[in-house]
């Protein structure tokens, strides 16, 4: 599979910050991720960021084509698009 502006190995696990796809046992041991991560079924990223001027420009880029549940965090934003959970912000510590 091709991605425009993304190499597919990006997304393989374990990645920098947890990005992309994760297996199970990964995600257990990664530091307060959810059992019910939408990481685990390869529809969620982490994309980072430390400058809040940029965050802003990603989560409305991302917003305008759809996304809808975006994390924060200080080094990084969290999005997914997993139509079974609510659309939200929220911040990560």
């Amino acid at each position: 599979m091709d991605y425009k502006y993304f190499l597919f190995d990006e997304f393989d696990c374990p990645t920098q910050l947890g990005s992309g796809y994760r297996t199970p046992m990964y995600n257990t041991n990664h530091f307060m991720a959810s059992t019910t991560s939408t990481h685990l079924i390869g529809r969620a990223a982490h994309i980072e960021c430390v400058n809040a001027k940029k965050r802003l420009k990603i989560v409305e880029s991302l917003s305008m084509v759809g996304f809808k549940r975006f994390g924060l965090g200080s080094k990084y934003i969290h999005v997914d698009n997993d139509d079974l959970k609510p659309n939200m912000i929220w911040f990560l510590r």
